[in-house]
This record gives C-alpha cells, sequence and structure tokens, in this order.
C-alpha cells in the first residue's frame, strides 16, 4: 500500500544524495553508527529512494517534542491577538447600525484593528511553520548518513521525502529500515539527540 505524501515539501526537497559524491572506490565510516559503508556498492544513478521524515519522527518519540516547542512559540500571540479581537468586538458593537457619515474615523479604526490583526495572525503562521521547517531540517541533516547508506546497499542513489514525490512504489520506501535503525540506536544509547535544544527564530534573524 503506498503511503501517503504529506504537505511538508517544503521542509524535505534538499534532502537528495547525489551519486559519487564521495568517490566510488572508497569505504567510509558512517559518523552516525561507527559502521563502514563501502561506496561502490551496486548503486546505479537515477534509481530513486524515499522516506517519510513525519513517520520516522513520531516513530522516535521526538512529534510530542516538535508540538511543544510550536505550542509555545504559538502562546507567545494569544495576549495580542486577543486584545485586537476585543477592540474588534468593542468597535462592531459600538458601529452597529450607525451610518459611515459622522463615524468615519471610528469605522478607519475598526479597519485599522482588523489589518493588525490579520498581520499578528499572518505572522504567526509564517513563524510556525518556519520553525517547524527548521527543526525537521536539522533532523534530516542528523539521520542523512544512516538513509544514505540503507539506499546504497539497495542500489538507489537519490533519497526524497515522500512530501515531494508524486507517485513512487513501495518497494523504494526505505522509512522502515531507517526508522528500525535508529531505534536500535536509541535502545543501545548510541542514538543522537534529533532535535536541538534551541531553535533560532527565523523570522528575527
Amino acid at each position: 500500500m503506498m503511503r501517503r505524501v504529506a504537505l511538508l515539501a517544503a521542509m524535505f526537497a534538499g534532502f537528495v544524495l547525489v551519486p559519487g559524491c564521495q568517490g566510488v572506490e572508497e569505504t567510509n565510516a558512517d559518523t552516525n553508527t561507527g559502521e563502514n559503508s563501502t561506496n561502490n556498492e551496486a548503486s546505479e544513478p537515477g534509481l530513486v529512494a524515499v522516506i517519510d521524515f513525519n513517520e520516522i519522527v513520531t516513530g522516535v518519540g521526538k512529534q510530542e517534542e516538535v508540538n511543544r516547542r510550536l505550542e509555545r512559540l504559538a502562546e507567545q500571540y494569544e495576549e495580542p491577538i486577543r486584545e485586537l479581537q476585543d477592540q474588534m468586538r468593542s468597535l462592531a458593537e459600538e458601529l452597529e447600525g450607525q451610518p459611515l457619515e459622522g463615524n468615519e474615523e471610528r469605522f478607519q479604526q475598526y479597519r485599522e484593528t482588523r489589518e493588525r490583526l490579520q498581520a499578528v495572525a499572518a505572522e504567526r503562521q509564517q513563524r510556525l511553520t518556519a520553525t517547524r521547517q527548521q527543526l525537521y531540517n536539522e533532523f534530516g541533516e542528523n539521520i542523512r548518513p544512516i538513509a544514505r547508506r540503507i539506499a546504497r546497499q539497495r542500489g538507489m542513489s537519490v533519497v526524497l521525502s515522500s512530501a515531494v514525490a508524486f507517485h513512487y512504489s513501495p518497494d523504494v520506501d526505505i522509512t522502515d529500515q531507517v526508522l528500525d535503525e535508529l531505534l536500535e540506536l536509541m535502545k543501545a544509547g548510541r542514538g543522537q539527540d534529533f532535535l536541538p535544544e534551541t531553535v533560532s527564530d527565523p523570522i528575527q534573524d
């Protein structure tokens, strides 16, 4: 059964393995596992593997952590949004049934308050989206060596997120193998902290 395609294409579009980028006859130690992977395994240019980042983040128990960080960010906007909503409600009650003539200033104040509310809500959504993308991108960087090695072992030279794959066969999905290895590493105490303790504000930076 084909896995669902998530709506996070922008988050993972850069997660691509370039064939031959580390040499085809060298044997390199994987920095995440300490195991050796041989680059001259049967890896044909153009063969693509697919990975579902959402499933992996959930599988290693990090989705709740992502949600908590996003909730803390959203909480910063609760009070200003509530204040603007209260102002709009008060102005709407005051202007209900009133003609525009003679009340131009109050109607203008209502419009400006509505525009500020829309701007604050848009900024909140922008920061939430950017922060989520940054968290997932950093997570993807940490699991890249594992995904690269598993893909090469299966003769694949490129790894894409399921979010950018319009259609794919389950045969090219390496999500389960990557997740199994991550869980084994974590169980053995060798897994990394896949999400950073702090995340810079992509909007303010």
